[in-house]
């Protein structure tokens, strides 16, 4: 990956002119997350997701008969925020680990050239290594302080909560120890985390088609049920009373709105749980669920609601 110096600005507004909200935005983000990690900003979105979702809950006392649509539109409250926030969390998190192995091999490069660890992190902070950037630029900032390359590695897979990051320290470690030159350690660790890269674009090329069955298969549930409420409740529904009698036996017609109800409920569990299982089984990590599960709770509500079932 080739390193592509920072140009110089002629003054300080030419450098603000140049410096675009995004930019600044995911700075501030970098910063925030190295300096104080995921569990900050995990505190302040669960908060912020359970006080949305349970705030519906006085109007569903106060209108029960609009419990269906309140149902949702807690349950969307509640893993939309976090689910939106993760996502950009993930995206952050698998963009710094695909240009990581070009980070190792280029700071090996500058090793094996006669720098030091410091003066190759420095130049290191100078490249363009994406959302990686900011973050190289703070471990550079501690390096000069005296902080150890294992430390600022630490601090930024424990941040992260990057398994890749926590495999390459460990590699790197290990190295180190066995004494190893170090140039050829991080050389090692850049082409194992590339390796681990790969396979996993190959994983989820292969778990596409589960996570389509299981969408496939939420969707003919949904149908199935449909089928039921429009063709067979209103013949249920025809015989007029709610018992009727046959050779001598009651037989106990039911409610047929509370059933209707109960199937409906019944497909959003199913979305959570289709949701929950593919999320897993394609992105590997029970964060990937929600996004799956908002997805299929908000279908479900739009067939149900647009083809008249609930009101």
């Amino acid at each position: 990956m080739s390193i592509e110096p920072v140009k110089k600005a002629k003054s300080v507004e030419e450098l603000i002119e140049h410096q675009t909200l995004r930019s600044r935005f995911e700075t501030f983000i970098a910063r925030l997350l190295y300096e104080r990690g995921l569990e900050f900003f995990d505190k302040i979105i669960l908060t912020v997701s359970v006080i949305s979702a349970l705030s519906l809950v006085p109007i569903m006392i106060i209108n029960p008969e609009r419990m269906p649509h309140y149902v949702v539109y807690s349950l969307l409250l509640f893993l939309g925020p976090y689910g939106f926030y993760r996502l950009y969390l993930d995206r952050i998190t698998e963009d710094i680990e695909r240009v990581f192995p070009d980070f190792l091999r280029d700071l090996a490069e500058n090793r094996r050239s006669g720098m030091s660890l410091v003066e190759s992190m420095k130049i290191q902070a100078q490249g363009n290594y994406r959302k990686l950037t900011p973050y190289i630029k703070q471990m550079a900032a501690a390096m000069s302080w005296g902080v150890t390359i294992y430390d600022v590695l630490d601090k930024l897979a424990n941040r992260l909560r990057s398994n890749l990051i926590r495999r390459a320290l460990s590699i790197i470690r290990e190295g180190a120890d066995s004494g190893g030159e170090f140039s050829d350690v991080l050389y090692t660790a850049a082409r194992d985390i590339r390796e681990i890269l790969e396979l996993e674009v190959q994983r989820k090329s292969q778990t596409v088609g589960h996570l389509m069955t299981m969408y496939i298969s939420h969707a003919v549930f949904i149908f199935v049920i449909i089928i039921l409420i429009k063709f067979f409740f209103p013949h249920l529904e025809a015989t007029g009373s709610t018992t009727g009698r046959l050779g001598g036996i009651t037989i106990m017609v039911p409610d047929i709105k509370s059933l209707v109800l109960t199937l409906y409920y019944g497909s959003l569990v199913q979305a959570v749980g289709v949701g929950l299982v593919g999320g897993i089984v394609y992105d590997g990590k029970i964060s990937g669920s929600v996004k799956h599960m908002f997805i299929l709770i908000v279908i479900t509500y739009l067939i149900y609601y647009v083809i008249g079932i609930i009101h």
